[in-house]
């Protein structure tokens, strides 16, 4: 256990010049880009689910409402029919 503790940080500190500066500069590039196009990629994605998903109930209830009136306009129909029958 203590051989491959002492192999580790003999390699890490041999490489730890070279690697850390490639590493970081890499990273900050990555993480930028990254960050930049997670950040807008995400808040335009949940932007665009939210108001998809927003219409999509305004839809939902309209055509709900819209159903209701047209039995509604149905019934009344029927009614008039039958008072028209009757008479």
């Amino acid at each position: 256990m203590v051989t491959l503790i002492l192999l580790e940080d003999d390699d890490d500190d041999d490489d730890d010049d070279d690697d850390d500066d490639d590493n970081d500069d890499d990273d900050d590039d990555d993480d930028d880009d990254n960050d930049d196009d997670d950040d807008d990629d995400d808040v335009d994605d949940d932007d665009e689910v939210m108001i998809m998903m927003i219409l999509m109930m305004i839809m939902m209830i309209m055509m709900v409402m819209m159903m209701i009136l047209m039995m509604m306009m149905m019934m009344m129909m029927m009614l008039m029919l039958m008072i028209m029958m009757m008479k």
